[in-house]
């Protein structure tokens, strides 16, 4: 399905947790505000990160204060996607945007098959799987683990792969290149397979060693080349699509089901005073309103986590498997430099 807004996702998901689970808020807005941590490891311009503030924005105004939502962005709660789940596990992440092949490499193996090598063709293909069987496995996968997964989501996109050294035209062009991989089984061994160096980096570490050097290159979906400032710091962009995690919103199994608690617990004082008691199981239904039925919103959200990138024309580039274009990074925009080109800014990437 098209991108509709970006943003639309985690608002629908917080316009579903009032009609769900806060359904009392008008009654009860002397109550302590419960605060929830949202976390991300991308940049501030990233699809995951500007979802969150508006999740914020929503959840807060509708609750009437009831909720309160902080948004650590940029790796300040979770400096990868580990840490993000680590967090969960342990209570100090409440919510957080992760990736399948992040769980799949630590956790559960089962997560790393939407990241098997050139699998996909379109992110309609992508899509088709996760909103069937074999996406609504993985999110109940995720229980045994202290977590809740209520999407996928956008906000990632093909990877394709950032050099310093020379673009890639060709699998030979990665021979002998260090490329700095997260540490994910699946990538590792394509790069091994295509005669590159591969390194293991966790996310919170990699900006420092392509700029100081350390590395060659790494791979990275464009979104996340923008939001993240790589195309300040990088020469070339090959468009490879050689692989396409889906986004996982998700959140802590036990933090979600002790807020749900207490705003129950906070009815129920309101409701003593001779009004109506509060139905019984309706912390149950505010646990599940965080997270119910976002079949919509989440395919609202589905856009490549980045424009496309345009050809000389303006038409999309569709990449053969196997086949890579590249272009000279130009942050802030082509200069006049003439096509074979990618300009990149806070905005996107586009040919020039």
């Amino acid at each position: 399905m098209p991108l509709k807004h970006p943003l639309t996702a985690l608002s629908t998901l917080a316009l579903l947790s009032l009609a769900l689970g806060l359904a009392g808020a008008s009654t009860a807005e002397a109550q302590t505000p419960i605060t929830l941590k949202l976390a991300t490891i991308v940049g501030v311009d990233h699809p995951f990160s500007t979802s969150a503030v508006k999740f914020k924005e929503v959840a807060e105004a509708k609750s009437n204060g009831r909720l309160k939502i902080e948004v650590y962005p940029a790796g300040q709660l979770a400096k990868n996607g580990t840490v993000m789940l680590e967090g969960m596990q342990l209570g100090t992440v409440d919510i957080g945007a992760n990736d399948t092949p992040t769980i799949g490499a630590k956790w559960d193996a089962k997560f790393l098959m939407p990241d098997i090598p050139f699998l996909w063709q379109s992110r309609e293909q992508l899509w088709k799987v996760v909103d069937g069987p074999v996406g609504k496995e993985l999110i109940k996968r995720l229980e045994p683990l202290g977590a809740k997964g209520f999407c996928f989501g956008g906000g990632y996109g093909f990877r394709n792969i950032l050099s310093n050294k020379r673009p890639i035209l060709t699998p030979a062009d990665l021979k002998g290149q260090t490329i700095r991989v997260p540490p994910v089984p699946t990538l590792v061994e394509l790069m091994k397979a295509f005669g590159a160096n591969p390194v293991p980096m966790q996310w919170g570490e990699v900006y420092l060693a392509m700029k100081q050097g350390t590395i060659d290159g790494l791979e990275l979906p464009a979104g996340t080349v923008t939001s993240d400032k790589f195309h300040e710091i990088t020469k070339y962009y090959s468009i490879t699509r050689h692989a396409y995690p889906p986004g996982l919103m998700d959140d802590g199994e036990r933090q979600v089901r002790g807020a749900a608690r207490r705003l129950e617990e906070g009815d129920r004082r309101v409701h003593a005073d001779g009004l109506r008691p509060a139905p019984a199981g309706r912390g149950e239904a505010r646990s599940r309103g965080l997270r119910a039925d976002q079949g919509q919103g989440c395919a609202d959200q589905r856009g490549e986590g980045h424009p496309r990138v345009p050809g000389p024309r303006g038409a999309g580039v569709e990449v053969p498997r196997g086949q890579g274009r590249q272009g000279v990074l130009r942050p802030g925009g082509c200069g006049g430099q003439g096509r074979g080109e990618i300009a990149c800014s806070s905005s996107g990437c586009a040919c020039c």
